[in-house]
């Protein structure tokens, strides 16, 4: 038989520390996005025109694919500080019913 042991206060400060490093990495990306799509072309020939066009695409590759890892990151963050929360509950009921 497998045991788990499990410190509420634990989980709780690790969701905090994980919703930081999320709204880090989100704002990280954020940035990045905007600085890949303002590229405008070096010349004005064909080949910049295109290689503006590639970027941009580029540009919004990499926003919507951070956009769905910054969702994907919030609901494990939603999930740890959920299970935090039931650790918690529980060991206050058994605490009521051990006294």
């Amino acid at each position: 038989m497998a045991f788990m042991s499990a410190v509420p206060e634990k989980l709780k400060k690790a969701a905090d520390v994980l919703q930081v490093t999320g709204d880090r990495m989100a704002a990280s990306s954020a940035a990045a996005g905007q600085v890949t799509a303002s590229v405008v072309a070096p010349g004005g020939d064909e080949v910049s025109a295109q290689v503006e066009a590639h970027l941009l695409r580029q540009a919004v590759s990499y926003i919507e694919v951070s956009d769905a890892a910054n969702m994907i990151w919030g609901g494990f963050v939603a999930r740890v500080s959920g299970a935090a929360d039931q650790y918690s509950t529980t060991e206050i009921g058994n605490a009521r019913d051990m006294s």
